[in-house]
């Protein structure tokens, strides 16, 4: 299963510095996430989808942070 944290922070027009300071992780956190080298935990996928649906104001759920990998 892939996530769509890059696509996601593509559609807010953000760097991975920008991003990684808004969600409160390093941008190596992020941009090891994105390359799918390091698993997303709970923690982070709620640090991410709360920045996303509270501080972004776009309507997001969990299941949206992933899809299937076909």
């Amino acid at each position: 299963m892939q996530n769509r944290i890059k696509d996601i922070r593509h559609e807010l027009g953000l760097t991975q510095n920008d991003f990684a300071d808004l969600v409160k992780l390093s941008r190596s956190s992020i941009a090891l996430l994105e390359t799918q080298r390091m698993n997303l935990t709970v923690s982070n996928a709620a640090q991410i989808a709360r920045f996303i649906t509270l501080d972004a104001g776009r309507k997001t759920s969990w299941h949206e942070l992933f899809e299937d990998g076909e």
